[in-house]
Formats: C-alpha cells, sequence, structure tokens
C-alpha cells in the first residue's frame, strides 16, 4: 500500500470519529456548538427565552381560569333552569291529576249506564285513567254497561296504566 493511501485511510477513519462524535454533539448541545458568543451570553439568551416561555404559560393559565369561570357560571345558570323546568313539569303534573280527579268524581256521580255511554265515547285511554281512579265496585258497574270489545280495549290501558312511571317516582331515580 502506497504511503498517500495508508494516510488517506487513516484521515477518513478519524474524520468518520469525529464526524459521528460532532455530530451527537451538535444534537444535545447545538447553541454550545455554534454559538461564537461567551456563555454569559448564552445563558442570557436561554434565561430570555424561559421568560418568554414563562409570560406565555401565564397568559395561557389566566385565559383558562376565565374559561373556567365561565363555564362554571353556565352550570349554575342551566342548573337553576332545570330546576325551574321540573318546578313546572311537577305543577303541570299535579293540575293533571287534579283534573283528572275531578273527572273522577263527575263520572263516578253518574248512574253506571250513563257513565258507560259518555266512556265509551271518548279515547280509550283516558276512559282507562278515569276508571282506574275510581272505586273497583263502581269502576266494575260502568264496565259491565260497555261494549265488550271497547271494554277488551280498555282492559288493556289499564294494565299498561299499572306500569307507568309516575312523576314522584321519577324524582326518586338518580340521574347519572
Amino acid at each position: 500500500m502506497s504511503r498517500n493511501c495508508y494516510f488517506a485511510t487513516k484521515y477518513c477513519y478519524f474524520a468518520t470519529k469525529f464526524g459521528a462524535i460532532i455530530f451527537v454533539l451538535s444534537l444535545l448541545l447545538p447553541d454550545l456548538l455554534y454559538c461564537q458568543d461567551d456563555p454569559v451570553t448564552l445563558i442570557q439568551k436561554r434565561q430570555k427565552a424561559l421568560d418568554e416561555r414563562e409570560a406565555a404559560l401565564k397568559i395561557e393559565e389566566e385565559r383558562l381560569k376565565a374559561l373556567k369561570k365561565e363555564l362554571d357560571e353556565k352550570i349554575k345558570r342551566y342548573s337553576e333552569l332545570l330546576k325551574e323546568i321540573n318546578a313546572l313539569l311537577d305543577r303541570i303534573e299535579q293540575k293533571r291529576s287534579e283534573d283528572l280527579q275531578y273527572l273522577v268524581k263527575v263520572y263516578e256521580s253518574m248512574p253506571p249506564e250513563e257513565a258507560g255511554i259518555r266512556l265509551s265515547a271518548i279515547e280509550e285511554e283516558r276512559a282507562a285513567r278515569i276508571l282506574k281512579g275510581m272505586r273497583p265496585r263502581k269502576a266494575g258497574a260502568i264496565l259491565a254497561t260497555m261494549d265488550p270489545s271497547k271494554v277488551a280495549a280498555i282492559t288493556k290501558h289499564l294494565s299498561a296504566l299499572s306500569v307507568e312511571v309516575t312523576a314522584e317516582e321519577r324524582k326518586r331515580i338518580p340521574l347519572r
């Protein structure tokens, strides 16, 4: 091997080794390798960058606090609206119940034949609700005067009413 070739091979070997070391150092410490400033200037630059980053984080933190406050206010407002809606629903349910009790009393005071004729003329679900509110003996007397097919349909609705959830039962069901 010639002398020039030997030195060229050695030079390539060292250049490769040192090149790898320089490459790794450039990844780890980019500012130190390419910096022509003194270390004090470098530290000042890094401190400035950290201060800027800290200021940006403080601004973001304030923005998030404002959003949290806004969300808390909305949650409070919607909770109050939900309470109002539930109160209105309860009043509607109570009014319907009072109206139904009034109709029950009206039909109970009629003779069974008259009540049977009138209940046959209204929708079956409403008739079932009225009959459900009556004393069983009076309801039975009224049903006995009605058409059997109509009685069967009303009875179907009566059985469905027994599984219906009332407003008071809904209050006891926990919301998730």
